[in-house]
């Protein structure tokens, strides 16, 4: 199953520390499979990032190993999505 996990930079100092850990984290799950996608929104006050879970249990397990959930206390949303893309999520 596919998740959205949308992150609101509610602390910039945390996030600012935490965030090359945050992109060595996800670089490790795009490797593994888990992300597909992720970046910041242009406003500059969040990101996403896409995330492949079995569901919502080991969704919610993965982004609290994430340093900006983890360390930095960042707020999280995620979210379950049946995507377009894989006949699977349909």
């Amino acid at each position: 199953m596919r998740f959205l996990v949308v992150i609101d930079y509610t602390d910039l100092e945390a996030r600012a520390r935490t965030v090359d850990a945050h992109r060595a984290f996800l670089a490790a799950a795009r490797a593994a499979g888990r992300v597909s996608e992720s970046g910041p929104f242009v406003d500059g006050v969040g990101g996403f990032y896409v995330l492949h879970a079995a569901d919502a249990d080991d969704a919610q397990a993965f982004v609290r190993d994430d340093p900006y959930f983890r360390d930095a206390k960042l707020h999280y949303t995620v979210r379950g999505f049946k995507s377009s893309l894989e006949a699977s999520d349909k």
